[in-house]
C-alpha cells in the first residue's frame, strides 16, 4: 500500500472524520512498517543520514572523487544526538605509495579539536581500492575512548578482509564526538565514494 500525506486541516480539532481520512490513518500504519515510498524513515535501521522519507533522493554521499576530486582529508557532517554512524567505502583509493594508512580521526566537541586517531586499513599501493564499512559507536556519549567496528577489503578480488573487527582510539579527556575526519598521510584520496549512514541508538550523553 502507499503512504498517504494527511493535511493538518483534516485532523484538526472540529474537523469532520471523513472515511477517506480514517482509512488513510489505518493504512499509513502498515505503509510505515513496510517502508513504502513516502513513509517516514525507520530511524532504528541504517539509512542515509540525510534521508527523511522512504524513496527520497538523498543517499548520504559525503565524498565522490568524480565530483570533489583529489583531497587530503574528508570531514563528515556533524553528528546529531541520539544516533550512531556507519561509513560505507566504495572503491576508495589513495595516491600515496605502498603501506599508506587510511585513518579515522575524531573531532572532540568541547575540546574543539581533532583528539584521537585510529588506523582503518593499510593500502598495498596507489592502485589499491578500499571497499567496506566502519561504524562509530555512540559518538554522542561523553567518554574517554571511542570504539567501533569495521570490515574492509582491498580490491574486489581479495579473499580476506584487511580489517575485520573492533578498533578504538583514546581522547585526551572525556568528550563527545562531533564529527570524524578520514585521511591518508602522504597522499590524497584518488578514487571512489564514501557514504554516511545512521541509526537511532538508545544511550545518549
Amino acid at each position: 500500500m502507499a503512504w498517504t500525506v494527511i493535511s493538518n486541516a483534516l485532523v484538526a480539532v472540529g474537523a469532520k472524520p471523513f472515511a477517506t481520512t480514517i482509512q488513510a490513518l489505518r493504512d499509513n500504519v502498515g505503509a510505515g512498517l513496510a517502508g513504502d515510498a513516502g513513509a517516514p524513515v525507520n530511524a532504528t535501521g541504517w539509512h542515509p543520514y540525510d534521508l527523511t522519507t522512504v524513496g527520497g533522493a538523498q543517499t548520504g554521499l559525503i565524498y565522490d572523487f568524480a565530483v570533489n576530486g583529489p583531497v587530503s582529508t574528508i570531514d563528515s557532517p556533524d553528528f546529531e544526538d541520539g544516533y550512531e554512524y556507519r561509513f560505507e567505502f566504495d572503491q576508495v583509493g589513495n595516491s600515496a605509495p605502498a603501506g599508506t594508512d587510511i585513518r579515522i580521526q575524531f573531532f572532540a566537541q568541547a575540546a574543539a579539536s581533532l583528539n584521537g586517531t585510529s588506523t582503518l586499513v593499510t593500502t598495498n599501493d596507489s592502485s589499491s581500492r578500499v571497499s567496506g564499512y566502519v561504524i562509530v559507536d555512540l559518538p554522542r556519549l561523553s567518554r574517554r575512548y571511542v570504539v567501533g567496528s569495521g570490515r574492509f577489503v582491498l580490491n574486489p578480488t581479495d579473499a580476506q578482509p584487511v580489517l575485520s573487527g573492533n578498533y578504538g582510539s583514546g581522547l585526551t579527556t572525556a568528550d563527545r564526538v562531533l564529527r570524524v575526519r578520514f585521511d591518508g598521510p602522504g597522499g590524497t584520496f584518488s578514487a571512489g565514494k564514501i557514504f554516511m549512514h545512521r541509526r537511532r541508538e538508545f544511550i545518549s550523553g
